[in-house]
């Protein structure tokens, strides 16, 4: 079930566009509907996997820096 109401409109403009995909390609309305399907969900992975897509999170995480807080100078403190 989606997640908002399908309204008449959006109903009747998918039947269309199924029908059209078959006409267009010769194909039968169940393979239409199916080719159909894998486009929007091929288009839905493809918002959610975009690289800049930061809107799961709010932020971006920063780089990852290494750092090396126990260098020598500390290293030689503690061993005197």
């Amino acid at each position: 079930m989606s997640a908002r109401p399908t309204t008449e409109a959006e109903r009747l403009r998918r039947c269309r566009q199924v029908f059209e995909l078959a006409v267009r390609d010769r194909v039968s309305m169940a393979v239409a509907r199916d080719r159909l399907a894998r486009e929007r969900w091929a288009e839905a992975d493809a918002r959610l996997s975009a690289k800049n897509n930061t809107a799961l999170c709010g932020t971006a995480a920063p780089a990852f820096a290494e750092t090396d807080e126990d260098g020598d100078a500390r290293l030689q403190w503690w061993q005197r």
